[in-house]
């Protein structure tokens, strides 16, 4: 009996482990998508990629965003063609856009951990989760790109541009999570 019900756990641990891998690669490919569509401002792109990175903490937890923008930033490390402009290499994490790039598994983690506590269920606690997944982003951001171009530059090209669109993109995410919740 012990071996059947053994089997059977395992089945089960294994059955989830991959769910999870499934999970954790599609929502890297989401972000690889949600990097496409971009404006292509120099020297830091806007992109929907904040906004994907936010949906997927949330939709995860805390645990699966972040390992599923750890994948996402591997698989562009590795060559394939996952960020802003279907491009891919290390530069893009030494680049202007490193900073940015290394806030989202961070991101992630902290927008699913503000699931995993409910945060998300209502308009102000997710748009607050939001507002800081968001304030993270844009401080590494604007910190690696100021080392690079020097803090005035950097706030004039790593933060200014983004002042309109972040939050549109914040109050879509939160209509998204809590009308989603609220449909559950």
């Amino acid at each position: 009996m012990r071996i059947v019900e053994s089997t059977a756990a395992t089945a089960s641990r294994r059955g989830v482990l991959v769910r999870d891998i499934c999970l954790v690669l599609a929502s890297s490919a989401f972000v690889a998508l949600a990097a496409q569509v971009r404006v292509p401002l120099a020297p830091v792109p806007l992109t929907t990629q904040d906004f994907a990175v936010v949906l997927v903490g949330a939709t995860l937890g805390m645990r699966r965003g972040f390992l599923a923008l750890i994948a996402y930033l591997v698989e562009g490390l590795l060559g394939l063609p996952v960020f802003a402009g279907l491009s891919a290499g290390p530069a893009h994490l030494l680049g202007f856009t490193g900073g940015y790039l290394m806030a989202f598994p961070l991101a992630a983690g902290l927008m699913g951990l503000a699931a995993d506590r409910g945060w998300t269920r209502k308009i102000g606690s997710c748009l607050l989760a939001v507002a800081a997944a968001n304030v993270l982003i844009l401080t590494m951001g604007v910190t690696w790109t100021s080392i690079l171009l020097g803090n005035t530059t950097a706030i004039a090209v790593g933060l200014l541009p983004f002042a309109i669109w972040n939050p549109i993109k914040a109050v879509a995410a939160v209509a998204l999570l809590v009308g989603r919740r609220r449909a559950d």
